[in-house]
């Protein structure tokens, strides 16, 4: 039988003692490389979502979330048929369901509204994956979805919790924050627009996960005791298209 490949870097496992969930930073597929990616970037980055998708079998996972930016290319008259098919069969043998948030790749010029004649929203429609438009329990978790917004993409309200959201994170549940946005962890300083989780009121959230940094920010524990993780871009991809 083949070497089974690693499981890639930009993939993360949030557990609790009755769930699992695997997180996977911003995929980028594309059908050409983007900047900075060589030849064969395409079957590359399939082979790793298959790859995430045998993880979630061999771990019993509750859910795949998927941190937006799917497709690589915005523009749906660059991403052709044959890639969105490959992604179909790919997602429709994973073993659990496939939740996303929307990133800056995946909208037209007309942000969410434009979801409809976007790749993404072909692959919502085929029912191989949902988009979170609300909060949702998964087991042990509320997972709570935060779409990129370039006019709120530093803004630190944006990313706290609603009142009616913080009444859906019971005891016994663990609120999940998922962010397509320029937030960081503390004690950095990036050349970039960006704001600190430290900005952000996390009442209600005991993990926030980031997406649009490509950068592996990692894994922190954060003074309250909640933690802030982002492991970058699963296509590695530069930031510059």
């Amino acid at each position: 039988m083949p070497k089974r490949a690693k499981t890639p870097s930009s993939v993360s496992t949030v557990r609790s003692e009755r769930s699992r969930i695997i997180i996977v930073g911003d995929p980028h597929v594309a059908d050409r490389p983007p900047i900075g990616r060589v030849e064969g970037y395409r079957d590359q980055i399939i082979d790793k979502l298959v790859e995430v998708g045998r993880l979630a079998s061999d771990c019993g996972a509750d859910a795949v979330v998927l941190m937006g930016d799917l497709y690589h290319q915005p523009r749906a008259n660059l991403v052709s048929h044959q890639l969105v098919q490959r992604l179909i069969g790919v997602f429709r043998n994973y073993p659990c369901p496939i939740y996303t948030i929307l990133g800056n790749h995946d909208l037209g010029e007309e942000g969410v509204a434009s979801v409809p004649r976007q790749p993404i929203g072909v692959l919502a429609a085929a029912n191989v994956l949902s988009i979170l438009w609300e909060p949702l329990g998964v087991g042990h978790f509320t997972l709570i979805p935060r779409h990129y917004d370039d006019a709120r993409n530093c803004d630190p309200a944006y990313y706290a919790l609603t009142d009616a959201e913080k009444s859906l994170v019971r005891d016994n549940q663990v609120g999940v924050l998922l962010a397509h946005g320029s937030v960081i962890p503390p004690g950095q300083s990036p050349p970039y627009p960006h704001i600190s989780v430290d900005d952000i009121d996390r009442s209600g959230i005991k993990v926030f996960v980031g997406g649009h940094i490509h950068d592996n920010l990692g894994i922190v524990r954060l003074e309250d005791g909640s933690h802030f993780v982002n492991l970058g871009s699963l296509g590695r991809t530069a930031r510059k298209r």
